[in-house]
């Protein structure tokens, strides 16, 4: 009782989905064939039950002398449209009679130029009917799609026929055949392609890789898309039908762009793996930050066309669903400029690089070590050590004063000494300052400078400047330090006093 129950259910889904996909009724044009819409319309429309008329139905194919083999090549094809799962969506058909292939430039129309491109129509005296080629190509085609039927039925010729759930016996067969067909050719071609793709790897590579692990997916992911292909000539010899081999072949497409998409997130690793390792010799720290956004833009891209492509299977109008994004991709834009303007401030900071990663800037609002650049902020930490994000477009279009890329930095001060000090002590403690410089293995000699330059209202001062060549901050600290420390303990040897603000005060008596 329960099996005649999934049988009925089974019959109507079938129906439903025939009628719902299958039928080729529309209205009615002139058969005159004088575009590709009212030829294809009267090859398909009269060769339905309802409407069944096979003088009408073979005028496509221009072989009025001989009436049987034109009706023989004309249900031939069909068959073939349907067993491949290809429903002829009438209404895109052109239905200009001057109509021309854009890309081959001539009157000539494809139904299903990448599925069947041995099947088309040209014009020939003002009507456009199949070409030869495909009236010669359509037995073979035909003939081709029936061998998994011709072979099981030889075995079996009398059970072959039996239908169990609308499907016939042959047909079952044929499935378990193809699943074990299936695992023994995955089986085959991991074994025959993990060493070809490993040892074609390496040697573009250069041992660049690492581990094997991504090289390892990628065969195995390449064993089943080559699978999916050969699957995808097999079943329309199951000769399932145009509902059941169109859902199929979606599902097979859909199957191989994702596996299409996963190959390519693989190379995408092994790319950046590789990427990393050559950024990591060179200097500049900016491409070690560029690699990882150049992989999260690559990841975004690669998915957004794989995603593309499969909504494209599933019967979505792209072009009309792209439009529709670029609307509201532009009413997005237009509410958030500022998102935008950081967007291109992260493309104008990677192009331009007035800066890289670990150099200390300062800017109008901020200073600090450079610690990110990412797509929206960069981010800076100060001297108290918080993190700072700043937008890229403020970043972008503000002055920047780069101190990380100075070829040296620059200790410069003024020493004032006490009005009682003498010249004798002030050359003493000139020469004492620049042997305290000199002996500085980063303080650049040749551009010393300590000259006495000014009597100032309380004190005698001297100007000090030394270049000091080091790579960062806190070594220009430190630097610095040992300096003063030096120059406090010249000060007490030669008895010279550093003056400071002070006012003298005097009484006049009377």
């Amino acid at each position: 009782m329960p099996s005649n129950r999934i049988k009925i259910i089974f019959s109507l889904s079938l129906i439903f989905l025939f009628f719902a996909h299958n039928t080729y009724a529309f209205s009615s044009p002139k058969n005159d064939l004088k575009s590709p819409y009212n030829s294809i319309w009267a090859h398909l429309h009269y060769l339905q039950v309802d409407t069944y008329n096979s003088e009408e139905a073979i005028k496509p194919f221009k072989l009025e002398s001989e009436s049987k083999q034109a009706l023989e090549l004309a249900n031939n094809l069909l068959q073939i449209f349907n067993w491949k799962g290809l429903y002829v969506d009438i209404e895109k058909v052109p239905k200009d009679s001057m109509y021309i292939d854009s890309l081959e430039q001539k009157p000539i129309y494809y139904p299903f130029k990448e599925d069947l491109p041995d099947v088309y129509l040209i014009k020939q005296n003002d009507q456009w009917v199949y070409s030869k080629h495909t009236l010669e190509r359509i037995p073979t085609i035909h003939k081709e799609m029936g061998l998994i039927k011709s072979a099981i039925l030889s075995v079996f010729p009398k059970v072959g026929h039996n239908e169990f759930l609308g499907i016939e016996v042959w047909q079952y067969i044929g499935i378990f055949a193809l699943i074990i067909l299936f695992f023994l050719i995955h089986f085959l071609l991991s074994s025959v392609l993990s060493p070809i793709v490993k040892n074609y790897a390496q040697k573009i590579l250069k041992g660049k890789l690492g581990n094997q692990i991504n090289i390892q997916k990628i065969t195995k992911l390449l064993s089943y898309f080559i699978l999916l292909q050969l699957l995808r000539l097999a079943i329309p010899m199951l000769q399932l039908g145009v509902d059941v081999s169109g859902l199929i072949g979606k599902g097979l497409n859909i199957l191989s762009t994702i596996i299409v998409l996963l190959i390519a997130l693989q190379i995408l690793k092994i790319g950046v793996r590789i990427t990393t390792k050559i950024t990591d010799q060179t200097e500049s720290k900016m491409d070690d930050q560029l690699v990882p956004l150049l992989e999260k833009f690559a990841r975004i891209v690669i998915i957004g066309l794989a995603v593309l492509q499969i909504l494209s299977y599933a019967g979505v109008n792209i072009t009309a669903l792209l439009a529709g994004v670029s609307i509201g991709g532009l009413a997005v834009a237009l509410a958030a400029q500022d998102t935008v303007k950081n967007l291109l401030g992260s493309a104008m900071i990677f192009m331009d690089r007035p800066f890289q990663v670990g150099d200390f800037v300062s800017g109008p609002d901020f200073s600090g070590t450079i610690v990110e650049v990412g797509f929206r902020s960069t981010r800076i930490k100060t001297v108290g050590s918080s993190i700072v994000s700043i937008p890229n477009g403020v970043v972008a279009n503000a002055t920047i004063d780069n101190f990380g890329v100075r070829s040296f930095r620059l200790y410069q001060t003024t020493l004032g000494l006490t009005y009682d000090t003498d010249a004798v002590k002030i050359e003493a403690f000139k020469a004492g300052l620049t042997k305290i410089l000199q002996d500085e293995p980063v303080v650049h000699n040749q551009d010393i400078m300590i000259y006495f330059t000014e009597f100032a209202a309380s004190s005698l001062n001297l100007y000090f400047k030394a270049p000091i060549r080091v790579a960062s901050f806190d070594e220009e600290l430190q630097v610095k330090e040992r300096i003063n420390i030096k120059i406090l303990q010249l000060a007490a040897e030669l008895n010279v006093d550093f003056a400071f603000p002070s006012t003298s005060v005097y009484i006049e008596k009377n």
